[in-house]
């Protein structure tokens, strides 16, 4: 069976191992966009198949100030945690994630600290 590949890939964790992976996600000549701040130092990346497969990396922001509008809104609205269907404390995390990967029985999971 043929490896699936995307024509844009967004990539949000900036963890190396992430950003690797996009680059193997991403079709020919795609794009990758990554999203958020990651530490301003030097990072283990695969570039090879970004390269070989000449593929458009963009960078952009994820915040500015947005996230004191949405907070105001959050406050105001009694309705949003009917979007969570389950809730789990730090330690059952594992499992939390596992029910999360099952969007057939999950809207949003939420790991309690």
């Amino acid at each position: 069976m043929p490896r699936e590949e995307f024509d844009v890939v967004f990539e949000c964790s900036g963890a190396p191992v992430a950003i690797s992976s996009a680059g193997v996600a991403v079709r020919k000549r795609g794009t990758i966009v990554q999203v958020g701040m990651v530490p301003n130092e030097p990072r283990p990346v695969n570039l090879a198949p970004i390269i070989s497969k000449e593929v458009t990396l963009i960078g952009t922001f994820r915040f500015r100030d947005e996230v004191d509008a949405a907070v105001e809104v959050l406050a105001r609205r009694d309705d949003v945690e009917a979007v969570i269907t389950h809730e789990f404390p730090i330690a059952d995390a594992a499992r939390a994630f596992a029910v999360a990967r099952d969007g057939a029985i999950s809207g949003k999971v939420v790991v309690a600290l």
